[in-house]
């Protein structure tokens, strides 16, 4: 997790975007059909050393529709949230372990204590990564109470040599 901080610290430093390899996004999108013109839930960079994985916001949209599911329910609205990283990173090779930043949007500060409660129990034994937590007047769809989107760093895969 340290390193992985590390890496953070010099990216945002600006000092590992220089490479002599060009790193191309690769763009994921593993939610239904309604929303794959709209935008990807993950981007992932390759630097040739680390990969970067940046994940959208995640909030509680029905997959198949879109529609918003928990409404008026914070809690479970989070879990869900939470739930859909936790599904987002793995399909990338990745864990909450590797998670190394992240930024939550609630509409209600009320609702902080909640938030920190399901964060708690979404990270699990992982530590808990540098954070950012909003408040904000709305959020992208009539009924959404959190949105959380999250940055993680894994080792470059290695490939087998003969």
């Amino acid at each position: 997790m340290k390193i992985g901080l590390m890496y953070l610290a010099l990216v945002s430093a600006g000092l590992l975007c220089v490479t002599s390899v060009r790193a191309e996004p690769v763009r994921k999108n593993s939610y239904g059909v309604w929303s794959k013109a709209i935008f990807a839930d993950t981007s992932t960079v390759d630097n040739g050393s680390v990969r970067f994985i940046f994940v959208a916001g995640m909030a509680a949209e029905d997959p198949d529709d879109g529609h918003i599911q928990f409404k008026g329910d914070f809690a479970g609205q989070c879990r869900m949230a939470y739930r859909k990283i936790h599904d987002a990173l793995q399909a990338q090779h990745a864990s909450m372990n590797d998670i190394v930043r992240t930024t939550a949007y609630l509409t209600d500060m009320r609702d902080k204590d909640a938030y920190q409660k399901c964060q708690r129990e979404a990270m699990g034994t992982a530590e808990m990564p540098p954070h950012t937590l909003l408040g904000v007047s709305s959020l992208a769809w009539p009924g959404m109470l959190v949105e959380v989107e999250v940055t993680a760093i894994t080792p470059r895969k290695k490939t087998s040599v003969p």
